[in-house]
């Protein structure tokens, strides 16, 4: 009796879906989730390179997945990822540029109504426009009368000798005040800091100078926003 011959069982014995089995590029993955992570760059600049990274993964896993079209699969997740990161490389910057130039129009908005109340002579309403919202007094008629509270009083004789607010009262409408740009210093979801820049010329029409005023907008839990006047610097002659 003659023995079985015995018979090795290859790939293509096993079906067709084992033999033309291809493993998914782990490139295109960590493309694809990078793709994904990408909208985190609409919430800081900080995080601006997730979308360029994405990118450049998935055009690097397409090259990879090309050159191994018989091992890898994953073309559709590296294009996905490709997609995701340019959308976003074009989406944070345009979106930071945009609220920056709100946020400059909101803080210029806000500043002017100082400014005017110090060219008016209504420095106790400019006094309280550097408070916080909690604190601030009603801007009446009666509003002077409060201010014989001692904290009060010494707080208000610190701020009209500052120098902007200072020049401002002591030159009113004869003050020329030219504005120049803005700047966002500090950002959040909740808190930005924007420092507006001047050119204030005396009525003497000696050199101009630059004012710079800081202006703090915070917004409550009710989603209200709310700004005050934060700092105030006279800076050097502009040449």
């Amino acid at each position: 009796m003659t023995a079985p011959s015995l018979r090795t069982s290859t790939a293509s014995d096993l079906g067709p879906d084992i033999g033309d089995y291809r493993a998914v590029s782990r490139l295109a993955v960590a493309a694809l989730m990078l793709g994904l992570a990408s909208v985190l760059a609409l919430i800081t600049p900080v995080l601006w390179f997730l979308p360029v990274l994405a990118s450049v993964l998935g055009f690097a896993a397409l090259v990879r997945i090309k050159q191994n079209a018989a091992t890898l699969i994953g073309r559709k997740a590296a294009l996905i990822a490709i997609a995701l990161g340019v959308t976003f490389a074009v989406a944070a910057p345009a979106r930071a540029i945009s609220r920056g130039v709100w946020l400059g129009a909101r803080a210029r908005s806000f500043a002017e109504v100082w400014l005017d109340f110090l060219r008016g002579g209504q420095p106790y309403h400019a006094h309280q426009l550097t408070q916080s919202t909690d604190e601030r007094l009603p801007l009446d008629e009666d509003l002077p009368s409060k201010y014989k509270e001692p904290d009060l009083k010494e707080d208000f004789g610190e701020f009209t000798r500052r120098p902007v607010a200072a020049s401002l009262l002591r030159w009113r409408d004869g003050a020329e005040l030219t504005y120049l740009n803005s700047e966002i210093t500090y950002s959040s979801q909740t808190e930005d800091v924007v420092v507006l820049r001047y050119l204030l010329a005396d009525p003497d029409r000696q050199e101009p100078t630059t004012a710079r005023i800081t202006l703090l907008r915070t917004v409550g839990p009710d989603g209200k926003e709310r700004w005050r006047v934060t700092n105030q610097v006279l800076g050097e002659q502009e040449r």
